[in-house]
């Protein structure tokens, strides 16, 4: 998800084929909780894609944070 989050900044918006050879490298990665996705059971999604905060004024223009949040009945993962 996070990799498909950034192809879709990096496409221009006027809808114009870009140069998607881009390396992407994934760090500091945590997956407090798996999620476990069945039929019975909806799940919701959210998604966040931003720069990365440099400081509390300023971001990155190279590093990106990306969240996956999820929320159903059971139990909230993040």
């Amino acid at each position: 998800m996070a990799v498909e989050a950034l192809m879709q900044i990096a496409v221009p918006l006027d809808g114009e084929s870009a140069d998607l050879d881009i390396p992407v490298v994934l760090r500091q990665v945590h997956l407090p909780k798996a999620l476990q996705l069945t039929d019975e059971e909806p799940v919701e999604l959210y998604t966040e894609l931003r720069p990365h905060p440099i400081s509390s004024v300023n971001a990155s223009d190279t590093w990106w944070e990306f969240q996956i949040s999820s929320v159903s009945d059971a139990t909230p993962c993040t």
